[in-house]
């Protein structure tokens, strides 16, 4: 019953992410038609800023929703209540904080930019993306419930419908006003929409859950916990941010927006195929919280291994995919002038695949709280990050921030995250997992290289040859995995699986 739980979660969520996707891109390209590159890049670095001010919110919700899975599933209301009223009352008081401090930096945006371009009413802009983002600490509290409830799937159907109307919305006004301003206001217009919504059905389907009349309250010790988990995942949002969304900062302030623009449609790419696989193993958070809270420590590593297993195969392929197919594809798709050379995809996808490979990891840290023992990974990651970046970036450009990251995951974040993860929560060596990884990294090598050489002998590019050159790469990659890992006992895993799975179907 997990097994299908999860499939329902993970399925709603990548189907909502391919529909969402595939009108990112359209949007983009009206985007990209009647707006200039400084735009996206102003639009990337003013999320960035954003992101740096959501550290504010300390990995408080991580942290209660973490805290919220035991007491729920023992329909332990009156502490589910403690837990939420106090999430209210934390968001509410970040919400307010965030707010404010982003107004203050108004004055102090030139900071950040080297060369603003023919953008207009930068401040205005800032202040609608401000809005857009801090909005949503006054709703989460409600929704959080539907997370640890796991019915992901009612947020996904939520969350796209809006985005289509989002999407759908910014390309008319797009093609009839040329105003970025209101391409903005459709989008805080949207959120507000959705995040009420999803509260009201928070709401009604969970009613007991927000009795504002109880008069239970945390205990010293539970608080006391809550607060050792709350202060290590602060130090993991921070270094989050400084590895993952210092990157458009970084380029803005040492090479002007429109560099940032252009690097921005890469960024699209990555970002949304990340989204695949972030989003499936976030809906399936709760489910293996619930396997491993009341499962043996063996039988948790074994369900590792399988996430492990299916992780890899599908970074293979998409690592291969977008290696050999995003700098065509982004020049097809936006115009030459938006194409960058080979190291830019080469690197990202090597990030790709390595932070593919760290959601199993993180999705068991997270299910059994191993933040306190995790919480100087995020400093030694952070600063690898920095400083391989900002050394770089007037020697290499672009790329800079890119091997930056690569640096920091490699260095503190797989070292680490793995160590702890054997050591506190399998309490077995990690040298299995080390040796597997190095193998398994030579063959996605060696399959990557292959599949570029391939897709190399078709020049011209056009709508007809990427298609032939996505094909390649999906039957090379495939072909390989399924001739070197075939005969596992993880694949024959998920072959019995898909066959239940027909089963079932069948005498439905």
């Amino acid at each position: 019953m997990r097994r299908f739980k999860a499939l329902k979660n993970s399925g709603f969520a990548i189907a909502s992410q391919i529909l969402i996707v595939l009108l990112q891109f359209i949007n983009r390209r009206f985007f990209v038609l009647f707006l200039s590159e400084e735009y996206l890049g102003a639009n990337g670095l003013f999320s960035d800023i954003l992101n740096m001010l959501s550290v504010a919110e300390l990995g408080l919700g991580s942290a209660i929703v973490f805290a919220m899975y035991k007491p729920f599933a023992d329909q332990d209301i009156p502490r589910v209540n403690a837990l939420i009223r106090f999430y209210k009352s934390s968001y509410y008081k970040i919400g307010a904080g965030v707010t404010a401090v982003g107004l203050a930096l108004i004055p102090f945006l030139n900071f950040f930019i080297k060369d603003p371009g023919n953008v207009e009413h930068i401040r205005l802009i800032y202040c609608l993306v401000l809005l857009n983002s801090t909005v949503t600490y006054f709703f989460s509290h409600k929704i959080t419930i539907l997370t640890v409830a796991q019915k992901n799937y009612i947020q996904n159907i939520s969350n796209v419908f809006f985005k289509i109307v989002q999407l759908v919305g910014q390309m008319v006004v797009l093609y009839l006003t040329r105003n970025y301003l209101l391409y903005l206001a459709v989008q805080f217009l949207c959120t507000i929409l959705n995040y009420v919504i999803l509260s009201e059905i928070a709401q009604k389907q969970y009613r007991e859950y927000f009795d504002t009349d109880s008069s239970y309250e945390l205990t010293g010790s539970e608080k006391k916990g809550l607060f050792k988990n709350i202060k290590a995942l602060f130090m993991h949002r921070t270094a989050s941010f400084l590895v993952n969304g210092t990157d458009n900062i970084i380029l803005s302030k040492f090479m002007g927006l429109a560099t940032t623009g252009v690097f921005s449609n890469y960024n699209l790419i990555f970002t949304n195929v990340m989204n695949f696989f972030t989003i499936p193993f976030s809906a399936i958070t709760a489910t293996v919280g619930n396997f491993v809270a009341s499962e043996s420590k063996e039988s948790a590593r074994a369900m590792f291994w399988k996430l492990n297993f299916v992780s890899y195969w599908l970074a293979v392929v998409c690592a291969t995919a977008l290696m050999s197919l995003s700098s065509p594809f982004i020049r097809l798709f936006f115009g030459e002038k938006y194409g960058m050379n080979m190291a830019v995809p080469l690197i990202m996808s090597l990030n790709f695949y390595i932070n593919v490979m760290r959601q199993p990891v993180n999705v068991y840290k997270n299910t059994k709280g191993l933040f306190w023992q995790d919480r100087y990974k995020p400093i030694l990651e952070s600063a690898v990050n920095l400083a391989v970046g900002i050394f770089l970036v007037n020697r290499v450009g672009v790329i800079s921030v890119l091997l930056g990251t690569t640096a920091s995951a490699l260095v503190a974040g797989l070292l680490i995250e793995i160590h702890i993860i054997y050591k506190y929560g399998f309490q077995v060596s990690a040298k299995e997992y080390y040796l597997r990884y190095v193998k398994d990294f030579l063959i996605m090598s060696l399959i990557c290289l292959s599949s570029y050489l391939l897709c190399g002998i078709i020049k011209s590019n056009t709508f007809l040859n990427l298609i032939v050159k996505g094909i390649i790469c999906m039957a090379v990659s495939n072909g390989v995995l399924l001739l070197i890992y075939g005969k596992t006992d993880e694949f024959r895993y998920y072959l019995n699986f898909v066959k239940e799975i027909v089963q079932r179907k069948s005498k439905n």
